[in-house]
């Protein structure tokens, strides 16, 4: 099995780029994962769609299965964070953005320095339109693990294509870098370029 693949299991997403090479500037195509040099800190949350907003994806028979059990364990007892989290996860993999944001704030209640589930919650809040709170969860996930390589680059990705603050993004981005040379979407788009397409786009915006 390759790292890559090592890496993909439930808890964080990391959203990816991609270079309009044409255009000249960064458009969101989905949520993937940065990639490093080395192993990254953390794990890694694979998840379907291409970053724009939408409602609920076609769920499996089985999700909904899963799902109608874990609400009832949830109501059960209130104090299960394993089953909050995992409930969150099938609302997150089944585009289900408000369930899944209250699952995991659900879980953050009873532990809240859990940058994985900030991270997804981050991410979460980002699919239902709701920018400053996915700003907010990611600077929270940052606060518990400065170490942390997703949330930063998620932070970019709102700052630069939500709320077109491309100066924003730039500056989160540059201080990802700095502290992680290297680091790369997962389609091989270092965050070097993506600043470096920032900038471009910001002084084409001042002339």
């Amino acid at each position: 099995m390759s790292q890559d693949s090592d890496l993909i299991r439930p808890q964080t997403l990391w959203v990816s780029v991609a270079v309009a090479l044409v255009a000249g500037f960064l458009i969101g195509v989905g949520y993937s994962s940065l990639r490093m040099p080395a192993p990254p800190p953390g794990q890694m949350r694979a998840v379907p769609g291409n970053g724009q907003l939408s409602g609920p994806a076609s769920i499996p028979p089985q999700s909904l299965e899963a799902i109608a059990v874990l609400e009832k364990q949830v109501a059960a007892n209130p104090k299960d964070l394993d089953a909050w989290v995992q409930l969150g996860n099938l609302y997150f993999d089944s585009n289900q953005s408000q369930k899944a944001i209250s699952a995991y704030n659900q879980y953050l209640k009873l532990n809240p320095k859990n940058p994985n589930v900030l991270t997804d919650l981050g991410v979460m809040y980002r699919s239902a339109g709701q920018f400053k709170e996915a700003l907010a969860a990611f600077d929270r996930a940052i606060a518990v693990d400065p170490e942390q390589v997703q949330a930063p680059f998620n932070k970019g990705i709102v700052l630069f294509n939500d709320l077109h603050a491309p100066q924003g993004a730039i500056k989160v981005w540059q201080k990802l870098e700095d502290a992680h040379p290297g680091v790369a979407a997962a389609n091989g788009l270092p965050v070097s370029k993506a600043i470096e397409e920032a900038k471009r786009q910001l002084a084409g915006e001042k002339n």
